[in-house]
């Protein structure tokens, strides 16, 4: 399904771009929270940083965007556990829906949303999209990205040699955790649903040959490419080199 089918007219005004005084990002502990936040910090925006046990009606009161980034991204317990995942994500997803009121909302998503329909990981995280008016919101879908504190992902197995379960063949457009926090904001006063990474894929294959990995691959091919609704400079073998990094 082509993201022009399931998105509505992206928008952006003058107005739109001069009434942005506070954001305010739920799950800012997160991966990709606290890279938003960031890159929030560094635009000089005022920002409220929303976490577990706070109150999340009190604390974005003066915002006037909500970003809510804190659904979790564990694919694997989440196909596993779908009556947590559901409580986590779509519970999680009206209830900060009713508490922005008049507040946009930006959500962020994942290609997932799209690609992995058959999964409960897929399917959770594309009704929390149907719970957003696009009309009046932004949802961002995210693909699989390097970077930041993560150390436990699919390319640390493979620096590794541990076992991998998707095919090798699966393609990633790979673009770093901060980058696309950096096009998040970027595009804050848009509406609609956009897709963020790079403008190539790589293989996982690719990556294992190029480190001689000794990991081994099972499992179903897991291809997310991004269709990218504004053109990207990053190019997926950016990867490489921070594997390099990585492996030192």
């Amino acid at each position: 399904m082509s993201i022009r089918n399931t998105s509505t007219k992206i928008t952006m005004t003058l107005e739109a771009i001069n009434n942005i005084k506070c954001i305010a990002v739920i799950g800012a502990n997160g991966y990709v929270g606290s890279n938003i936040c960031n890159e929030i910090e560094s635009r000089k925006f005022k920002l409220v940083k929303v976490i577990r046990g706070d109150n999340i009606e009190e604390k974005i009161k003066p915002a006037d965007i909500v970003i809510h980034a804190a659904n979790p991204a564990k694919r694997f317990f989440a196909n596993r556990n779908p009556e947590l995942d559901f409580s986590e994500t779509i519970e999680k997803t009206k209830e900060i829906i009713n508490l922005c009121n008049t507040r946009k909302i930006v959500l962020i998503s994942s290609l997932s949303a799209r690609t992995q329909l058959n999964t409960t990981y897929g399917r959770y995280r594309r009704e929390c999209e149907k719970l957003v008016n696009f009309d009046e919101n932004l949802v961002i879908r995210l693909g699989p990205m390097y970077g930041g504190i993560r150390t436990k992902d699919t390319l640390h197995d493979i620096l590794s040699g541990n076992n991998v379960f998707i095919s090798a063949n699966t393609r990633y457009s790979y673009t770093s955790v901060s980058y696309s926090a950096a096009r998040i904001v970027d595009n804050l006063r848009l509406k609609g649903i956009i897709e963020i990474g790079s403008k190539n894929s790589i293989t996982l294959q690719e990556i294992a040959n190029f480190f001689k990995s000794e990991s081994n691959f099972s499992g179903f091919n897991d291809t997310q490419i991004a269709n990218n609704q504004m053109k990207s400079s990053k190019d997926a073998y950016e990867v490489i080199q921070y594997c390099l990094k990585e492996y030192e």
